[in-house]
C-alpha cells in the first residue's frame, strides 16, 4: 500500500515539475521528459514489483492531458520499463 502511495506522489510531483519548470528549458530540438526518467530509474530497482502497473498508469495519464496520440506516451512509457527490466536481469545478477 505504501509503494503506490509513494509511486503515486512521485508521479505528480514529476509530472508538475515537467509541465512547470523542464518544459520552459529547451534542449536539442525538444525538451526532457522526467516521468521517463523516473521510470526507468525506478524499474532498474529490484525491490519494486510494481512499475509495469505505473508505467501504464503514467502513459495513460500523459496521453490523456497532452496533444499526443494516445498511444505514443503508452508504449514509450511501457518500452523503457521493458528494456530497463532486461538490463536488470542482465546487468545486475
Amino acid at each position: 500500500m505504501i509503494v503506490h502511495l509513494v509511486s503515486a506522489l512521485s508521479l505528480v510531483v514529476f509530472y508538475i515539475l515537467q509541465t512547470t519548470i523542464i518544459s520552459q528549458t529547451p534542449l536539442i530540438g525538444g525538451t526532457a521528459d522526467l516521468i521517463l526518467l523516473f521510470l526507468a530509474a525506478w524499474s532498474l530497482q529490484e525491490q519494486v514489483k510494481v512499475t509495469w502497473l505505473w508505467a501504464g498508469i503514467a502513459g495513460f495519464l500523459i496521453s490523456v492531458v497532452s496533444a499526443m496520440p494516445f498511444y505514443g506516451p503508452l508504449i514509450g512509457y511501457l518500452g523503457v520499463v521493458a528494456i530497463s527490466k532486461v538490463l536488470q536481469r542482465r546487468v545486475w545478477r
